[in-house]
């Protein structure tokens, strides 16, 4: 251990809330396959915007864990990187292989013919992760894996994030997120000729630069405040939870309105420290058990997220082909069992792929557990 990062106890909060997110992401890709319009339901329609959850997410975590060594001058780029590497890869490289097996099974079955992003470079730029740095005119293989591509590039310039956050004052930081997030909102539209929320592989670096940086600074500024009474912290988290649901029922998919995630965050986080400072016991099992499945929702979610593209290729292809149903157009009964073969696929790549490839990665690249 060389100090880079501290190791706080699991925030349970924004382990459920990553499930949570996962999920609605999973229902949107989903959504589109059956025989009523699932998308017509604004808060399914704007699921998307999950992605950008976990972007604001990923800001705060990271400054949580690594700002203390950094200002402390004890953070190691090399490290922090390997670790952020062995986290993503493992899951990563399986999935990558597996939809590329799919490909090939299902053009060589006649099912479907291959892609015309299937071929060596996008596979390339795939395995290597810079699929989302503008290098592609499409998405290719596992297709929500852009978001990592882009979260990689984000981790490489948490350094020069956190030394702006170092040298200047939380408003300044704050401000100049807000001012960068909504310049680039205007260069996508403009330029891109689509809204900063709806970039993926095409320069989705832009979309994660201003969120990550936010989520950072939203971790600062709880940082710095005096903690507030557990009345206050769950009025605030009833709050932007209720916030959150009229906000992406009601309204179409805006950039702005995912400034009400880094507010749901830090509540949520309040809320669960809070709870360990005052040591609040248990309750009853059979209250508890929904909880602790929510909260290993949570953990599997990256897995979860980085699997349901193979079991929405094959899941609905099977169901279309066996009962002869029109193409996206299942009945919507299918949904739930889809779903839940969709959770199980998932824990089995969390516990199979990306616990021990996280380990044995971290083995090769740092010679030590983290």
């Amino acid at each position: 251990m060389t100090g880079e990062s501290i190791k706080p106890q699991e925030i349970r909060t924004l382990t459920v809330l990553r499930g949570v997110a996962a999920s609605w992401v999973v229902l949107f890709h989903f959504a589109g396959h059956f025989n009523l319009n699932l998308k017509s339901v604004t808060i399914i329609a704007n699921g998307f915007l999950a992605v950008d959850l976990f972007f604001y997410l990923s800001g705060f975590i990271i400054f949580l864990v690594y700002f203390q060594g950094f200002e402390r001058g004890r953070f190691r780029f090399f490290d922090f990187i390997k670790k952020r590497f062995a986290r993503l890869y493992p899951v990563h490289f399986v999935t990558t292989v597996l939809i590329a097996g799919l490909f090939l099974v299902s053009a060589a079955a006649g099912i479907r013919p291959l892609p015309d992003t299937f071929n060596a470079y996008h596979f390339l730029i795939n395995i290597l992760m810079v699929h989302a740095w503008g290098l592609s005119g499409s998405l290719s293989f596992n297709y929500p894996s852009w978001s990592i591509s882009a979260e990689m590039f984000a981790y490489a310039l948490f350094p020069i994030m956190a030394l702006f956050v170092l040298k200047f004052r939380l408003w300044i930081v704050g401000l100049t997120a807000f001012v960068l997030l909504s310049l680039l909102a205007i260069f996508a539209r403009e330029w891109l000729g689509r809204p900063l929320v709806h970039l993926t592989y095409d320069f989705s670096i832009l979309r994660i630069l201003p969120e990550f940086l936010i989520g950072g600074w939203t971790y600062m500024v709880v940082r710095s405040l005096s903690r507030p009474s557990p009345t206050v912290v769950r009025i605030a988290c009833a709050g932007s939870v209720l916030v959150t649901l009229v906000l992406f029922s009601v309204w179409e998919a805006s950039v702005y309105m995912t400034l009400i995630f880094p507010v749901l965050i830090a509540s949520l986080y309040l809320l669960e420290t809070g709870r360990e400072e005052q040591a609040t016991p248990k309750g009853p099992a059979f209250l508890m058990l929904p909880y602790e499945s929510l909260v290993y929702l949570g953990k599997i979610s990256y897995s979860l997220y980085m699997i349901h593209a193979f079991f929405e290729m094959t899941c609905f292809s099977v169901i279309e082909k066996v009962f002869d149903h029109p193409a996206d157009a299942v009945p919507l009964f299918w949904l739930f069992p889809v779903m839940i073969l969709t959770f199980v696929g998932a824990a089995i790549v969390y516990e199979l792929v990306e616990k021990p490839g996280r380990k044995y990665t971290l083995g090769v690249l740092v010679g030590r557990k983290s």
